[in-house]
């Protein structure tokens, strides 16, 4: 089963709370797509009731959340995501497009210790443009991804980081020269100090 959707900030938080329980109770469900692009008027909660509910499914193997430009989506409704995202080793395809957003390096270290649980992923989409990333949240990321065996296709969309450094990014190209099993890898540097 699918479910995809794009949400605007004409639903209330009532409403966004209704949506989280409605699909708490598609346990079946294979593929989930949230986009809340630019979504604003929520409260910082319901993200977290969002998050919550790739606990609920145990069936998941592609997920994809859409918080570009949600400025309450912050390292703790990261890191509530990322405690249900270890325990789901059948995810196959993560795409989380998280720019504009307020995460940092807390948020980014939740997500690496929870990638190798997911044990079974291929494809690896996160644009975390225009955060407050620093070497020290990417590089714990890249090194999380070498314990995943199955890993072909990796994207970092890192644009408007400002806090990278060369060395950073010299790791990142010796992950990828060093893995066997990627096939395919994007990186965005734009408007970076690189």
């Amino acid at each position: 089963e699918y479910m995809g959707l794009c949400l605007s900030n004409s639903i209330s938080n009532t409403g966004y709370q209704r949506l989280a329980e409605s699909i708490r109770t598609l346990d079946s469900l294979n593929v989930l797509s949230l986009d809340f692009l630019g979504v604003t008027q929520v409260s910082a909660g319901v993200f977290w009731r969002i998050v919550d509910v790739v606990g609920c499914l145990p069936y998941l193997t592609d997920v994809t959340f859409g918080f570009g430009e949600c400025r309450l989506f912050k390292d703790r409704a990261l890191t509530r995501l990322a405690s249900h995202l270890s325990s789901r080793r059948f995810i196959s395809n993560l795409q989380l497009h998280l720019w504009g957003t307020q995460i940092g390096d807390e948020g980014i270290q939740s997500l690496a210790k929870a990638i190798p649980g997911m044990s079974q992923l291929t494809r690896l989409i996160l644009t975390l443009g225009d955060t407050s990333i620093t070497d020290i949240g990417l590089l714990d990321l890249v090194d999380s991804l070498r314990s995943l065996e199955h890993l072909s296709h990796v994207y970092l969309g890192l644009s408007g980081c400002r806090a990278l450094s060369d060395a950073c990014v010299e790791k990142i190209w010796d992950f990828v020269a060093s893995n066997d099993t990627v096939k395919g890898f994007g990186i965005n540097l734009q408007r970076t100090k690189l």
